[in-house]
């Protein structure tokens, strides 16, 4: 049971951070002029897409388990 909502609340998640860091590359590719910000937007960037690769593995694992 407790794997399930687990699942489930990756399925919610994962294209959240899909949204997040769409938004980020948009910004970084051409949106951002301030020095700051481009490094503010660098650094969630790669702790989104931390986050995104993390939760794909484990619904990955809990998706086999099923």
């Amino acid at each position: 049971f407790k794997e399930k909502c687990e699942l489930e609340q990756l399925e919610q998640q994962m294209p959240l951070l899909e949204a997040e860091k769409a938004q980020l590359e948009a910004l970084l590719s051409g949106g951002a002029t301030n020095p700051d910000e481009i490094a503010k937007a660098s650094a969630r960037y790669h702790e989104v897409q931390e986050q995104l690769d993390e939760a794909e593995m484990r619904w990955l694992e809990l998706s086999e388990i099923e």
